[in-house]
């Protein structure tokens, strides 16, 4: 387990300086900023040859003090939950892991958060299988804090809801280990549905101002296929992500990535990196103030480096 208290004091001042004489004005647009927050978190494992249990707490308090935060200058947030899982091998190729988290949170009701996951392995061969319940609430930056200056226009939401999701998978991988090298595939298909998802959203295109908001229901289906080879001489890995999302708008996006390690004389290695994005979504604001989704272009990254 482990106790921990941060503390973060940012005072920002704004002057007006003469260039000529170097005399200063202050400008009055002026603040401190002062977050604090404890932490603990403590977790207990036993077990025997065929079963096992894990269990815990956590609890995180913050608080934070400020011109910039919300209208009162000043908010807290309280967090804590109790969790456990099990772990059993039902046969000798079949792994179960139960698991359950009962939450509490000062500013949102937490409902239970249960999850299962499976997992049947024969030699080289794997096959995973998972459900996950989740909740994630809003935090105090996202709720109060307003951060601007001129590289940033972000403004909190202190209506925001909390998100809750429900993420199902399914994968198998096959791997291989040679006398110099390590062989891998593995291929994945996925459905998350998240409502009251929270995102950041462009609320105002001309002065570039963000606010974070609950930008609905979102539901994402896809497959994610990857390759890779791991030796001393060469290595390379392909992976390649599709997802058809139902979020605002419903669209159908692509990633892929391929990397590579070429070992050279003299301990040298030129790294290959290519990455690529095809019709990925960002949230908007429409000129009527709802909320809808901007396709960005196709967008390729190619990087090599020597090291």
């Amino acid at each position: 387990g482990f106790v921990a208290w941060n503390g973060y004091r940012r005072e920002r001042s704004d002057v007006v300086r003469d260039l000529v004489d170097g005399g200063q004005v202050p400008t009055g647009d002026s603040d401190t900023a002062v977050f604090r927050s404890a932490q603990s978190r403590f977790t207990f494992a036993g077990g025997g040859d065929d079963w096992a249990w894990s269990a815990g707490v956590d609890a995180r308090h913050e608080t934070a003090v400020g011109e910039r935060i919300g209208a009162s200058g000043s908010a807290s947030l309280t967090r804590a939950a109790v969790f456990g899982s099990a772990e059993w091998r039902a046969t000798e190729r079949l792994l179960v892991r139960p698991g359950v988290r009962f939450a509490y949170n000062s500013a949102f009701g937490a409902p239970v958060i249960p999850s299962v996951h499976a997992k049947w392995a024969s030699g080289p061969h794997a096959v995973r299988a998972s459900y996950a319940s989740g909740f994630r609430a809003p935090d105090l930056k996202e709720l109060h804090f307003q951060f601007v200056d001129f590289n940033h226009n972000i403004v909190g939401s202190p209506d925001l809801q909390p998100e809750r999701s429900h993420s199902v998978q399914l994968g198998y991988t096959w791997r291989r280990v040679g006398p110099t090298s390590l062989w891998e595939a593995n291929a994945r298909v996925f459905y998350n549905d998240v409502r009251d998802m929270i995102d950041l959203a462009l609320v105002d295109a001309d002065a570039l101002a963000y606010a974070y908001v609950n930008a609905g229901r979102s539901q994402a289906a896809g497959a994610t296929a990857k390759a890779a080879r791991q030796g001393e001489a060469w290595s390379l890995q392909a992976e390649l992500t599709g997802i058809r999302r139902e979020w605002v708008v419903t669209a159908f996006s692509l990633q892929a990535a391929v990397s590579a390690d070429v070992q050279l004389p003299r301990r040298s290695v030129w790294s290959v990196q290519i990455n690529h994005a095809h019709k990925e979504q960002q949230l908007t604001t429409a000129p009527d103030g709802t909320l809808t989704a901007a396709v960005l272009s196709p967008f390729t990254n190619v990087a090599t480096y020597l090291s």
